[in-house]
């Protein structure tokens, strides 16, 4: 395992030269206060956006909006007509999201919703088939969203979540305290390695990004 310092000196590497974000992309990160450390990173931020600009995604639905910031990253990598629902349960969260997306250029192409995302799912009706998904919300839930969103997800579009190597544990034999996170995420990556379903990697940033692909 790298040591911090030697990270810390990579991310500030890559940072200084790949994403340098403008001010208001700053200014919503800092919003974050002391959730910084569940939220995406910038280079993360960045990955997330390109993926879409790659993959040509014009639908997206981002499970867990937090403060906005990665919501904020998808939209700017949609096009014009593009649109992403993203969902938050926590009322102070989405109240700061909806002012943080207030100050955006393209805030019109943000539709964000303050429910919880299992409920939200199980009465969902969409005229169109998502482009894309970002799941980065309760870790108990992963399968059962993975399960609710499969139908509306179209053929060759991403499923992307964060947090999917779980602090380092999923890959341990030994079972941590948060047991249910821990069995939760062992299954939703176990899911995802279904090759007759899907094609899946997990990418080794700071706790594990996931990219897969429906057939």
């Amino acid at each position: 395992m790298a040591r911090t310092y030697d990270i810390s000196k990579k991310q500030n590497y890559i940072r200084s030269l790949y994403c340098k974000e403008d001010d208001k992309f700053h200014d919503i990160f800092q919003t974050a206060n002391d959730k910084k450390n569940i939220q995406l990173s910038p280079e993360e931020g960045k990955l997330l956006s390109m993926l879409l600009t790659i993959h040509q995604s014009k639908y997206v639905l981002e499970l867990g909006t937090l403060i906005g910031y990665s919501c904020c990253w998808i939209a700017s990598s949609l096009p014009k007509d593009g649109k992403v629902i993203t969902l938050e349960v926590d009322e102070n969260r989405h109240k700061i999201a909806k002012q943080n997306f207030a100050k955006m250029p393209f805030a019109n192409k943000i539709t964000t919703i303050n429910d919880d995302a299992i409920d939200f799912l199980k009465t969902l009706k969409l005229d169109y088939k998502l482009d894309a998904v970002f799941i980065d919300a309760k870790k108990d839930d992963y399968p059962l969203y993975l399960e609710l969103v499969y139908p509306f997800l179209k053929a060759g579009g991403l499923i992307i979540a964060d947090n999917t190597l779980l602090f380092g544990t999923v890959f341990e034999d030994s079972m941590p305290k948060y047991h249910k996170k821990w069995q939760a995420i062992k299954d939703f990556n176990f899911h995802l390695s279904n090759q007759q379903k899907y094609k899946s990697l997990i990418l080794p940033t700071s706790d594990g990004l996931t990219v897969s692909i429906k057939l």
